[in-house]
């Protein structure tokens, strides 16, 4: 096994871990409750006093690599969404959607500022 792969795998490991420590001590030790919007704010995507997973997962992967799960998301959701939750994975998707563009946005907005510092022409 790659040493990338091993660190995935560890890094995997103590997100799951987390997460499972997280639960009982936020529920309890009961299930996870349903007082959360399930598409702009789902529970088990935050943490008690934390960031949000996906903005967790730009600073972890960079912002290139949440658009494309962002687009993947997209496409998941939109692709389910007759078989198995409707019209709650199309506002999902629609929400990928939203958050796609916000970091396409950010991520141009970098790269023009980055190379407004240099003599590099980007194209």
């Amino acid at each position: 096994m790659s040493m990338e792969y091993q660190m995935l795998m560890f890094v995997m490991m103590l997100v799951t871990m987390t997460a499972i420590i997280v639960i009982g001590i936020r529920n309890g030790g009961n299930e996870m409750s349903n007082d959360h919007d399930n598409v702009n704010h789902p529970a088990h995507y935050e943490r008690y006093n934390a960031v949000e997973c996906i903005d967790e997962m730009v600073e972890v992967f960079g912002t290139v690599a949440v658009m494309h799960f962002c687009l993947c998301n997209v496409w998941k959701y939109r692709y389910r969404s007759a078989d198995k939750n409707g019209k709650e994975d199309i506002e999902k998707s629609d929400w990928y959607m939203r958050k796609y563009l916000e970091l396409k946005a950010q991520h141009h907005e970098e790269m023009e500022k980055a190379f407004s510092q240099t003599d590099v022409i980007p194209y």
